[in-house]
């Protein structure tokens, strides 16, 4: 890669907010190549393992309704890789022989955590791998995760506190830095054990998603040292990127492009699944949906839908892609 090249792409983000040696490390994975007029360099729809970048010349951006606008490199909109979505919102073609920049978003995502935290020690590399590694970090932009790291606040739990209780509203997502909880479900008087959470894992985002109360009590098994976000913090950084709203056009595209019809899951509860004016939906209330999700197939693209208030279809989509399934909400109609 020539010394003007680089030049070009020191300038962009996130390069211009790295040090030499990471700059260095993330330019080892990254490729350079010359694109000819009318390459297609990805399509709307598609996941990616890459993100990618436009040196020189410019690129063709094709959204659903078939509009399209001019990516030019030294523009505004070129300050940032191209489309950083999975799947695409867009497909990018080529408008005239262009270089492009093209590095493995795991790779990046490595070198962009260590950006926030050089300092860090074997614990917090440990809980920082295991979060970012999680499926729903292909759907965050790189600049989302360099946010994320610099706003997460930092809290302290003695073993047996409670850190959410059932009913109460949302307010905070969390991260385990260190330690563990339980999550425990009260019903009909009796208490249920839902799961057991440790480093990496996260808890919270059902009622910030659903915008309902708390559905379970959080407490804490050990001495416990967790990261949080509030409310809008979350929604910006980590919901935003995540749910994508569809319509009976988009998914009759989907259906050309992967030659597959989108499933339509309604969450609703069972006494109301006869009632669906979706011909074709399964049916998975939205509480047996953790249970059921493994039953389901990567390989398919899902449209949730059910009730607005609370917000169930968005959380459900939510925790479909937080598994890595690719999962949108159907739009009001």
């Amino acid at each position: 890669m020539d010394s003007t090249t680089l030049s070009i792409i020191k300038v962009l983000a996130p390069f211009n907010s790295m040090t030499e040696q990471q700059f260095d490390a993330v330019m080892a994975e990254g490729k350079v190549t010359q694109k000819a007029r009318g390459t297609l360099i990805f399509k709307r729809s598609t996941a990616d393992d890459y993100l990618y970048w436009l040196i020189e010349g410019s690129v063709n951006l094709l959204d659903a309704n078939f509009n399209t606008s001019v990516c030019r490199a030294g523009d505004q909109q070129a300050n940032t890789a191209i489309d950083d979505c999975s799947p695409h919102r867009v497909s990018a073609v080529c408008n005239e022989d262009s270089l492009i920049l093209a590095i493995n978003k795991a790779g990046l995502i490595t070198i962009v955590e260590n950006i926030e935290e050089s300092d860090s020690n074997d614990e917090t590399e440990d809980w920082m791998s295991a979060l970012l590694s999680t499926p729903l970090f292909e759907f965050i932009p790189p600049k989302n995760i360099q946010s994320l790291f610099k706003r997460f606040e930092q809290v302290h739990h003695q073993k047996g506190d409670i850190v959410i209780r059932q009913n109460d509203p949302g307010d905070y997502f969390y991260a385990i830095r260190s330690g563990r909880v339980k999550i425990v479900l009260e019903k009909d008087g009796a208490n249920i054990l839902m799961a057991e959470l440790g480093i990496g894992d996260t808890f919270g985002q059902d009622a910030l998603v659903s915008e309902d109360l708390r559905n379970a009590t959080v407490t804490t098994l050990s001495a416990c040292t967790l990261m949080r976000l509030t409310e809008p913090e979350f929604e910006e950084l980590l919901m935003e990127p995540v749910i994508e709203y569809v319509d009976q056009t988009d998914i009759e595209e989907m259906s050309k492009l992967t030659g597959a019809k989108p499933v339509i899951i309604d969450l609703r509860p069972l006494e109301n699944s006869n009632k669906s004016k979706y011909p074709g939906s399964i049916n998975i209330p939205l509480l047996l949906l953790r249970k059921n999700i493994t039953q389901l197939s990567k390989d398919k693209v899902f449209i949730m839908v059910g009730q607005r208030k609370p917000k169930i279809a968005e959380l459900g989509a939510y925790l479909m892609n937080e598994r890595g399934f690719t999962a949108y909400v159907l739009a009001s109609d």
